[in-house]
């Protein structure tokens, strides 16, 4: 266990991490803070953008620029505190965060979390062990952390500490969700959402469904859109509501506004048989026309239709459309989602906003295919209407899918509710 002091430099690591938000992918959110030997902030860093230079490295660079460099000079005999385990691999675009740290001659090193990546896990702290240097995770106890200062502490300062510190680490795990399922399972993380009435409806018996929720809540659902790779619909939300999926309410501008940090609209993707579709509604659709075509990805059965093959073919030559003909289809023609998730691994996607309709939402719960819901709830009903989720053959109680509430927040008269699967996560 680790003193006051020291968990108020990790959680500070949280706040800066969080600053990457939507900008890093598939790269974990990472910070990171340099302190003195006399307790002195020397510099603070964050990654910023895939492919940048890492927290840490940041973190260094801020404490020998700070102040014209005066303080520059302490570095040496410093401690460094990081969200995330330093890297110590070479197979990417930076080099190892752990060479730095070693060649800065800094003391200790505290981390909240071990990183999972197969190329590190826990080799970035046995590196800088190896070299003399006290390292170790709050995760994982890898190196010689001792009692760290708490000899003199009383029984509730000591408890007051592992509670925070037990929430940091927490934390810590929740920032980085999603690359620790993508870096471990090579499958992207899968959040499905939808806004509801109290009475569980996305729409009336006529279809109406703007709006089920206030803008203040609609505003909270494009904050998610920002810190996802992909939004995904069915082909029924994509004909009937013809969305845009993009990130609006000025979000990106002032995502853009920080220093250096990636702002930028999710890939849209389209699940569904294009076969039977009208080639002539397809040609009038938002997401086949606007400027964000070449984030646009299609999945469907093999396209027989002549016509709608060679219109999908032009988009793709000509505005960067990506479509893919599943090898593996289901019953009624239905895209295998399995290997929807395959293949946006593969294109580096690490993470997928589900944003309906009730057809694809209820097929990924089915098949267990998610990893976390929310669900917006507004303060009205309607009745007799078109439910968030269809029938999944659930005949006793007893066979309910139970979920974990990992948060409930109030946004004026509406919910925002946030759960997670207990029966595990998604394949």
């Amino acid at each position: 266990m680790i003193d006051t002091k020291e968990l108020s430099f990790l959680k500070r690591t949280i706040e800066l991490a969080k600053r990457g938000l939507g900008g890093v992918s598939p790269n974990p959110y990472v910070g990171a803070i340099l302190v003195s030997a006399e307790g002195e902030v020397l510099g603070e860093g964050y990654h910023k953008k895939y492919g940048g230079p890492h927290a840490e490295v940041l973190a260094i660079q801020d404490a020998q620029e700070r102040d014209g460099g005066l303080n520059a000079y302490k570095i040496e005999g410093s401690t460094l505190y990081c969200s995330l385990e330093p890297c110590s691999h070479t197979n990417k675009q930076t080099p190892p965060c752990t060479d730095l740290i070693i060649r800065k001659k800094i003391k200790k090193v505290v981390i909240l979390s071990v990183d999972p990546n197969p190329a590190v896990n826990g080799s970035g702290i046995a590196k800088l062990l190896a070299s003399g240097i006290e390292a170790y995770s709050l995760t994982r106890n890898s190196g010689n952390s001792g009692n760290n200062g708490n000899s003199g502490s009383n029984g509730k300062e000591i408890e007051a500490e592992q509670s925070l510190e037990n929430t940091l680490v927490r934390e810590a795990y929740k920032l980085n969700q999603v690359f620790f399922k993508y870096i471990s399972k090579h499958q992207p993380f899968v959040h499905l959402k939808w806004a509801q009435t109290l009475d569980g409806c996305v729409a009336t018996k006529g279809g109406d469904s703007k709006w089920v929720t206030s803008e203040n809540l609609r505003r909270e659902g494009h904050k998610l859109r920002l810190t996802y790779d992909a939004i995904l619909v069915g082909i029924n939300t994509f004909l009937n509501d013809n969305p845009k999926l993009d990130v609006r309410y000025s979000l990106l501008e002032e995502r853009k506004a920080l220093d250096d940090v990636i702002a930028r609209n999710p890939y849209r993707i389209i699940v569904g048989n294009f076969n039977k579709l009208n080639l002539t509604v397809l040609k009038s659709l938002t997401m086949l026309n606007d400027e964000l075509v070449n984030r646009t990805i299609i999945f469907t059965p093999e396209v027989f239709t002549k016509e709608i093959k060679h219109f999908l073919y032009k988009l793709r030559d000509e505005r960067g459309l990506r479509f893919f003909e599943t090898k593996n289809v289901l019953a009624n023609s239905r895209v295998s989602l399995q290997e929807v998730l395959n293949q946006l691994a593969s294109l580096k996607i690490s993470s997928m906003l589900v944003e309906g309709g009730p057809t694809i939402t209820t097929e990924f719960i089915k098949q267990k295919l998610f990893d976390k819901i929310s669900v917006f709830m507004a303060a009205k009903i309607v009745g007799e209407g078109l439910k968030a989720i269809g029938d999944l053959s659930i005949f006793k109680m007893s066979d309910s899918i139970n979920f974990k509430i990992d948060e409930v927040e109030h946004i004026g008269e509406e919910l925002a509710i946030t759960l997670r699967n207990c029966s595990g996560l998604s394949k």
